[in-house]
């Protein structure tokens, strides 16, 4: 039976076991509307769903059916009746309540269930994204090093022929060096050749002095 049929049970038995038939020698006028107006709210609250209410409510039933006992305002027959009444609807409460826990708990479970999936569906994404990531970033690492490998190759490529070694670099110098140093020397050379013929010039002057010196001195003798 579902929770809203068992609460339209749990109605018509208060109503029926507990007003339907009772006499005036069974229960006391005045009592009896009391006991109505307490019926009617536990079966109104039964029926709204509000169970703990209605639980609440049936035991001031139960408290205000032991009063009229003990006042005399209903009978020993009447009182057992009510009683088991009151009995048969605490228990269909009880059975209400325990499937009202139970749905609650379950709803409860799938909420933390959809959120451990919703949690578990974000870390595998993350970690999805992560090796996504990390291959990428690999895939450029290696495609760089490629790059670099071929510019390499291609620079090597393109300075190997023109690429000497160091002597004979020099080498094409060696000659003019070699000029120059003959150069110098010749310039050496001139320049004392300019002053041997110095030297002898200026021996011939003194000389062609001399002469005619030596002429007059021996005239004069």
């Amino acid at each position: 039976m579902s929770p809203r049929g068992a609460r339209g049970a749990l109605a018509a038995a208060v109503t029926v076991l507990v007003l339907a038939g009772c006499a005036p020698a069974d229960l006391e006028a005045t009592r009896a509307q009391l006991l109505q107006d307490d019926v009617r709210a536990v079966t109104q609250a039964a029926s709204e769903g509000r169970l703990d209410a209605a639980a609440v409510l049936l035991q001031q039933l139960r408290v205000a059916v032991d009063d009229a006992r003990d006042d005399g305002d209903v009978s020993a027959a009447r009182y057992t009746e009510v009683s088991a009444a009151l009995d048969a609807v605490a228990a269909q409460l009880d059975a209400d309540l325990a499937a009202q826990a139970a749905a609650a708990e379950a709803e409860a479970a799938a909420v933390r269930q959809a959120a451990v999936d919703a949690a578990v569906a974000e870390v595998t994404a993350r970690e999805a994204a992560a090796r996504e990531a990390a291959a990428r970033e690999a895939a450029a690492r290696e495609a760089a090093a490629r790059e670099a490998a071929a510019q390499e190759a291609a620079a090597r490529e393109a300075a190997g022929p023109a690429d000497t070694p160091p002597g004979a670099r020099e080498a094409p110098g060696a000659p003019a060096e070699h000029v120059e140093d003959l150069e110098k020397a010749a310039q050496k050379a001139a320049e004392k050749l300019r002053d041997a013929a110095e030297k002898a010039a200026e021996k011939a002057r003194e000389a062609g002095r001399g002469g005619p010196k030596g002429d007059g001195a021996k005239g004069d003798g």
